[in-house]
């Protein structure tokens, strides 16, 4: 049986033959040069946790974006409780009781978390004054917020500044703020990106709850076994269509893996450590490639320590993973790595790289010592997204003879030949080394990034979150690129939020909680549930 739309009878949204909370309906995105959404047919039942999977580029958000009022569909339209809704602005979607909680919070660090939830509806005593003298009743506002963090078991102290909270109790603001409006449909965009297993499990706990009581949640993820562990339904998005619409009980993990990507994907696993099979036996390295002793940073005020008293070592040949929610250290461990020479004055401990203390070292001069640097932030740090690959291939290498002639000129048609060839080998897509950066996806540009650092053999590298935003074949391509580095004796400082990423990848692991050493595991016997609570603060091993 086939029902209007293209879906197949039985799936989600017409589960019992009634009308579909939300209905897209042939919905076609052009911008210039690509078609986000070619004819995005799907439904979502009320009262259900809805997964939107895809690649990088494959449409997903552009419809959820379309859905919350901040695209407009070019043709095709979205019906929200067997009604076409017309959207002009989130202002509309909010009307129709939709939200959104964005990947990057919307909230101001210096204020309450209540004020949070104020800002933008500011609730008014003394109606009969005009609004520039109106007070804002927060009385009334503490009431309302009261009873919705009891009815929904959600924690949050009020009166702290934002800057103060974790980012599990910052998102709870964002969803509460939601909830204040009476949002019937919620739409969260990676909402575990920086979560511990932990709060991921207490978030989805309080997901369910919301859906229990009439909720609609829609959730953008990359995380199959999130989706496999929590959802009801999912829809997968590939090229800009719809290609997979499914109760989440008849599909398994490997399967919607595979119909993400258009092919089998290796490694995919719903629980557990992922498996390293492919790893191959490797002497022992006795070489000591990057050594912390006692390390601490103090910020600019001199008061808590960024990072306290921290030691490791990582030798050559072996990934050294380190742990921990974002905020908690790792882009002081960074800095110290790449640029120490900045924390003059705020630095004590050594800091070693290949025997050398590195305390008066620049960025260059690292670099030059053979430090290779995959950022966290590939935007900000490793790109420019307005220039062709060739220009960006030159990124950090233009004091290599090879690229410099000795009048100082560069020699492009040696970095062309050699972006040519970084493009094969790393299977950089689109193939046109004069493309801008930003013609391609997340997952191309990441790619490109590793080639570039590891193509010239460099004795250290420093990943941090190298599969950050990209999707799941793009992760598999990366991982097996940064086994090889590994593998030919480069040692790796692996810094990730992922915990599967972790244990894929790390030979050893440590965890950092406020910037403090919470211990060493071994990614063969610890499990996600340990290094959590130890990201979470919990000494546990």
């Amino acid at each position: 049986m086939t029902l209007p739309g293209g879906l197949p009878g039985g799936l989600p949204g017409d589960v019992s033959g009634g009308v579909p909370e939300i209905e897209f309906c042939e919905v076609r995105k052009v911008f210039p040069h690509v078609v986000a959404n070619d004819g995005v047919s799907f439904r979502v039942n009320r009262g259900s946790i809805h997964a939107i999977v895809g690649e990088n580029g494959a449409g997903k958000s552009t419809a959820m974006k379309i859905l919350y009022g901040l695209y407009q569909a070019d043709s095709g339209n979205v019906k929200i409780r067997g009604k076409v809704a017309h959207f002009s602005g989130p202002r509309d979607a909010l009307a129709w009781r939709i939200g959104m909680v964005h990947q990057h919070f919307m909230l101001s660090a210096s204020h309450s978390a209540l004020d949070n939830v104020i800002l933008g509806s500011e609730p008014t005593r003394t109606r009969f004054l005009p609004n520039s003298l109106r007070t804002i009743d927060r009385s009334q506002v503490l009431r309302d917020l009261e009873k919705i963090s009891q009815e929904y078991g959600f924690v949050v102290p009020w009166t702290e500044p934002v800057a103060n909270l974790s980012v599990g109790v910052q998102q709870r603001i964002e969803i509460i703020k939601l909830l204040v409006k009476n949002s019937e449909i919620l739409i969260l965009d990676e909402p575990t990106a920086v979560l511990t297993p932990q709060e991921t499990d207490d978030l989805f706990a309080r997901l369910k709850q919301m859906v229990k009581q009439g909720k609609t949640v829609l959730v953008i993820t990359h995380k199959l076994r999130e989706v496999i562990d929590f959802a009801d339904s999912v829809t997968v998005f590939r090229q800009g269509r719809v290609v997979g619409n499914h109760l989440v009980k008849e599909i398994t993990l490997g399967s919607l893996a595979e119909e993400m990507v258009g092919r089998k994907v290796k490694s995919v696993r719903a629980s557990g450590p992922v498996e390293t099979s492919d790893q191959v036996a490797r002497p022992e390295s006795t070489t000591l490639a990057l050594e912390f002793s006692q390390v601490t940073v103090l910020p600019h005020d001199s008061k808590k320590a960024l990072l306290s008293q921290l030691s490791f070592r990582v030798k050559a040949g072996e990934i050294l993973g380190i742990a921990g929610v974002e905020g908690n250290g790792q882009s002081e461990v960074l800095t110290a790595v790449l640029q120490p020479k900045t924390l003059s004055g705020r630095l004590s401990g050594e800091i070693k790289f290949f025997g050398e203390p590195t305390v008066n070292l620049s960025a260059l001069e690292m670099r030059k010592r053979g430090l290779a640097f995959i950022s966290d932030d590939r935007h900000r740090e490793s790109v420019l997204l307005d220039h062709s690959l060739i220009f960006n291939r030159l990124l950090g290498f233009q004091f290599k003879e090879k690229y410099i002639t000795r009048a100082g000129n560069v020699r492009w048609a040696e970095v062309s030949k050699d972006t040519e060839r970084l493009i094969e080998e790393f299977d950089v897509r689109p193939r046109e080394a004069e493309n801008l950066m930003s013609a391609l996806s997340g997952g191309n540009q990441q790619k490109f990034v590793i080639g570039r650092e590891v193509e010239f053999s460099p004795r250290f590298l420093v990943a941090a979150q190298p599969t950050r935003g990209v999707d799941i074949g793009a992760i598999e391509a990366i991982h097996t690129r940064l086994r090889e580095v590994r593998n030919s004796g480069i040692g790796i400082l692996l810094i990730s939020s992922e915990l599967e990423e972790i244990l894929a990848l790390s030979d050893r692991i440590i965890v950092l909680c406020d910037g403090r050493f919470m211990g060493e595991y071994d990614p063969k016997a610890v499990t996600e549930k340990e290094l959590g609570l130890a990201m979470g603060g919990a000494k546990n091993g």
